[in-house]
């Protein structure tokens, strides 16, 4: 079925890339685009149906055991227009399911790899300063690792919100009314993840620690610190700019 699907819009592409800019006639150019219109009608499509039906699911692997991080992978999956989901992959390893359009499951990938090295590398970066040396049980030292990632979570997220908002056109708009909207356009989604069998079962936000440690606030405000420097545009090896991602032109 999807081989299907991918065929009707690669020849949906082709006729609509008949126009009087390429060389065509106008009536070439209007023949061929009442053909595509014919062809989604004679498969009972329309052409975001025919995107929704060719939705694709994009795996990455996940820490084995919960961080902060993982508050923060919804919020990529609504930053991407994508749904996400945990599942388990094939060697029973955690990991967050990316579902969308194409370029969208490309993009969440993208943002998600980005925030992963920045906490990776801003967290050891941490563990090398001197707040975090100077303290001595291992339990005060994960209770602070733990409060760095967590504001880092929280101010990574607050960028992508303000990008979203930005990109979607929302400013001035209402946060509740601004994601009943952003929802509502990811609907169709949620109806074929339905039809293809799968429940979105999102996992309740990972609790804060329950470790009382005193002079905590440094590790906070490095980590907060440390997530307004994320550059979500920035490039990672080997791969091309994602330039306006966060709705800059």
């Amino acid at each position: 079925m999807t081989a299907d699907l991918t065929r009707i819009r690669a020849r949906i592409q082709a006729l609509r890339a008949m126009t009087t800019d390429r060389g065509c006639t106008p009536a070439e150019a209007l023949a061929a685009a009442t053909k595509a219109a014919e062809l989604l009608a004679a498969h009972g499509l329309d052409e975001a149906a025919l995107e929704t039906a060719l939705a694709e699911a994009r795996e990455v692997e996940l820490a084995g055991r919960r961080t902060p991080l993982d508050n923060l992978w919804p919020v990529v999956a609504l930053f991407a227009d994508c749904r996400c989901y945990h599942s388990s992959s094939s060697s029973g390893g955690r990991v967050i399911v990316y579902f969308g359009a194409p370029a969208a499951v490309l993009v969440a990938e993208y943002v998600h790899e980005v925030i992963r090295r920045a906490a990776g590398d801003g967290l050891a970066a941490y563990r090398a300063s001197a707040d975090y040396q100077r303290r001595r049980l291992p339990k005060t030292r994960a209770a602070a690792a733990r409060a760095w990632l967590t504001e880092f979570v929280v101010s990574v997220g607050q960028q992508l919100v303000l990008g979203l908002w930005k990109r979607k056109g929302l400013d001035g708009v209402s946060p509740e009314d601004g994601v009943a909207r952003i929802q509502a356009a990811l609907s169709p989604l949620d109806d074929e993840l339905a039809r293809r069998g799968i429940a979105l079962r999102r996992k309740r936000p990972l609790a804060a620690g329950k470790t009382a440690v005193k002079d905590i606030g440094r590790a906070k405000a490095a980590g907060a610190a440390a997530g307004r420097a994320v550059r979500i545009d920035a490039p990672l090896r080997g791969a091309a700019p994602a330039a306006g991602l966060l709705g800059e032109q």
